[in-house]
């Protein structure tokens, strides 16, 4: 169930749009991340395979960060609850240690 305050997903596809457009120039290299299940309940699983280690973070629809954590590369799952956070979208980026990112999107549903 979508609350008021979030927005539809247009907004948020063009939210993310703006982020990917504005890290265009971040690596040739894609990383290696995904997230599931797509749309989660509660519990987001997140699996990698990464050379160096990476801060990975969760934005709300308005761009405000709600989770972040480090993956580090000697590892390749990570585990989330979710519980906290209220349905609807959010962004995930995922942050090198140069400081350049690449984002990707899920959705909450209760």
């Amino acid at each position: 169930m979508m609350h008021d305050d979030d927005c539809d997903e247009n907004q948020f596809s063009n939210r993310i749009k703006h982020l990917s457009h504005w890290n265009q120039e971040s690596s040739s290299t894609k990383l290696k991340v995904k997230v599931s299940p797509n749309p989660t309940s509660s519990i987001l699983y997140i699996t990698y395979n990464l050379n160096s280690d990476v801060v990975f973070e969760i934005l709300n629809a308005e761009g405000l960060s709600c989770v972040k954590l480090n993956l580090e590369a000697s590892k390749t799952t990570r585990v989330l609850n979710l519980e906290h956070l209220n349905s609807g979208y959010y962004i995930y980026k995922v942050i090198l240690t140069n400081g350049f990112f690449e984002v990707g999107k899920f959705c909450i549903v209760r």
